[in-house]
């Protein structure tokens, strides 16, 4: 399991006002599954920066700020592939 993946399962679980226990390591094994999975989704979705994200930035001077979007977009996206495949 990714780090990245493991702790946003967590958060999930700390946030979650209906789990079954406090603890996440106490959840049983098809809890803690679906937190992850969860986890998993919520990563995978956040792969695509929003246009507001996007906008956020601002290019270096000297650098053409189109360009430099896209190189944060492609970082963007090996940074969430590598979260997934820890």
């Amino acid at each position: 399991m990714s780090e990245m993946v493991e702790r946003i399962a967590r958060a999930m679980h700390a946030a979650d006002r209906v789990k079954s226990y406090a603890n996440f390591d106490d959840e049983s094994d098809g809890n803690q599954w679906a937190y992850r999975n969860m986890a998993k989704a919520a990563l995978t979705t956040l792969r695509e920066p929003t246009e507001a994200m996007l906008n956020a930035l601002t290019a270096p001077t000297g650098i053409d700020n189109r360009e430099w979007r896209e190189h944060a977009r492609n970082d963007w996206h090996i940074m969430h592939d590598a979260a997934l495949k820890e």
